[in-house]
């Protein structure tokens, strides 16, 4: 680099280009945001991994004239389930910026993040068979239910994911687990393995009272005057039959059913708004 008159080094002046590229990136973040608390994502700690973040940030930066929320939501949720930036992070993600960059279109550039993955948007029922502590699949149904517009067991005229104060969405928001058949019902009467079941888990706002976790789902909902409706939008079969211990496995098994095909096609309606759009 020369020198300048009086031997120094010339000063650029990069705090232009600096301030233009953050606001780009704040735009980008700023928006993604925005769509994930609309879709549900309404905290950090519902997502099992925020590496899948950078790239999808990276996405609306690179092509923010094109940019479809939804199918770009649709790669997030697979790649979260993929477990894409869970091992080697920085390469994979170095690997997968290099892909947008490449790209000729947005849509392009999803096509190439999505050959990369090893998980497709099909879910089966031993999906929700699964222990709930697996973050992917608790996600999933967590999703679906705040789709189904799901409301709470104890403020049946909240839905969950929404501040009781003023029934607005919640940012912040973190669900409570709440197990329809309790242990301490289960206990000893059903094969301890299934006792966590995602099939046998109900999102809700708030922890529910103390009685329902020594009573069975026929009492509690009795004592407490659950509506039928709170059910079927946790898709939880209606027929009172299967809400006794001895048909527990029944349940799960019906229950785990509803919420494959309710997150089958949760993934396929964003795939159609985006054509569609």
């Amino acid at each position: 680099m020369a020198l300048s008159l009086d031997g120094e080094l010339p000063q650029r002046d990069s705090s232009k280009e600096f301030d233009k590229a953050w606001r780009s990136v704040k735009d980008s973040i700023t928006f993604v945001h925005k769509n994930l608390v609309n879709h549900g994502v309404l905290s950090s700690e519902l997502l099992p991994a925020h590496n899948a973040l950078i790239p999808l940030f990276f996405l609306h930066a690179h092509f923010k004239g094109e940019f479809d929320f939804d199918r770009g939501f649709r790669w997030f949720l697979l790649a979260i389930g993929d477990g894409r930036y869970s091992g080697s992070a920085t390469t994979t993600l170095g690997h997968d910026i290099k892909l947008v960059k490449v790209a000729k279109s947005f849509d392009d550039a999803v096509v190439s993040l999505e050959k990369e993955l090893r998980i497709s948007g099909e879910f089966s029922p031993e999906d929700f068979q699964r222990d709930y502590r697996e973050d992917f699949y608790r996600l999933m149904l967590y999703l679906c239910a705040f789709r189904r517009e799901a409301k709470d067991w104890m403020h049946q005229d909240i839905r969950v994911g929404f501040d009781r104060s003023d029934n607005q969405l919640n940012e912040g928001f973190k669900p409570e687990w709440h197990h329809f058949f309790p242990k301490k019902v289960l206990r000893g009467k059903a094969d301890d393995s299934t006792v966590n079941s995602l099939a046998n888990i109900v999102v809700l706002n708030e922890k529910a009272n103390r009685s329902f976790s020594s009573k069975e789902p026929r009492q509690y909902w009795k004592d407490f005057e659950v509506k039928t409706e709170r059910l079927k939008e946790e898709f939880i079969p209606t027929q009172s039959g299967l809400w006794e211990v001895a048909k527990y496995k029944e349940l799960l098994d019906a229950r785990a059913k509803a919420l494959a095909q309710a997150a089958t096609d949760l993934l396929k309606e964003l795939a159609d708004k985006s054509s569609a759009s």
